[in-house]
């Protein structure tokens, strides 16, 4: 079902996902050079995660999902997108859900999306994880959270002056 509903989501956002074999077959090499080779690429994948995910309405992903699922063209998945998840993670549009974990915390989801929007704030202090620990967690898309948690903020902002708080 999710497979299907992300294939039809990025067909209207990727025109020629099916048409064109040359331009898909580019889309997913792997990295190769400088950044300034591979930036137009990345930002094209990095754009895409966002938006499928923004349309399954996820905050939470699983690597695994994004390649298997999301992105698989008739057996094929995109070499570049752990490098793209990576990126992400790097320039902090993204966080692993064990970058969050604390043994304090109750558990509770209101702790932790405290936790997520103190992380979201500060300078990263952690060192970046291999590929491999990164793909094995759970990511969080900082970025969608922040839209997610700043539109439920002026919800309840806006709910409140309304009924007279």
């Amino acid at each position: 079902m999710e497979r299907e509903r992300v294939r039809e989501f990025i067909k209207m956002e990727v025109s020629d996902w099916d048409d064109d074999e040359a331009v898909a077959t580019a889309r997913f090499k792997a990295f190769s050079g400088q950044r300034s080779d591979w930036e137009p690429k990345y930002q094209f994948w990095k754009n895409l995660i966002l938006n499928v995910a923004r349309h399954l309405r996820l905050v939470i992903v699983q690597p695994h999902d994004i390649r298997n699922i999301w992105f698989n063209r008739g057996g094929l998945t995109p070499l570049c997108l752990d490098e793209v998840l990576l990126e992400m993670y790097k320039e902090g549009e993204l966080v692993r859900m064990g970058d969050l974990e604390d043994p304090t915390t109750s558990g509770t989801l209101s702790l932790l999306l405290r936790k997520v929007r103190r992380n979201l704030t500060l300078i990263r202090a952690s060192p970046i994880p291999s590929l491999p620990a990164l793909l094995q967690d759970h990511l969080v898309l900082n970025t969608l959270l922040k839209v997610y948690i700043t539109a439920s903020c002026l919800n309840l902002r806006v709910g409140c002056t309304y009924i007279g708080c």
